[in-house]
């Protein structure tokens, strides 16, 4: 496990708080994005469990589809176990649907 240094820790705390009162997933997910990989450009990262706590959640999946689909190459190192996701939000099938169409 990675280790966060406490400065990037911080920086990643007031993106979050910064990117959006109310926006709590979101905001953090951007600042995931912002601050967290580009410090650390070189290293895999992989997004365990990704299902938004005890059910799922369209707005992380959502920033990180976006930045993956325009290139972002913040996301060229970033991956995803997904092998959660799916119970997260059975009994939707919106969400399986919003779910397969993010992860194409």
């Amino acid at each position: 496990m990675l280790s966060v240094p406490s400065g990037i820790q911080a920086r990643a705390a007031s993106a979050a708080a910064t990117a959006g009162a109310g926006g709590g997933r979101r905001a953090h997910s951007e600042a995931f994005l912002t601050v967290l990989l580009p410090a650390a450009p070189d290293v895999l990262v992989q997004i365990a469990h990704f299902r938004g706590g005890n059910q799922y959640r369209a707005e992380p999946l959502a920033v990180y589809a976006a930045a993956i689909a325009a290139g972002d190459p913040r996301t060229r190192k970033l991956y995803f176990h997904l092998a959660e996701i799916v119970p997260g939000a059975l009994g939707s099938k919106d969400a399986l649907r919003e779910i397969a169409e993010r992860m194409r």
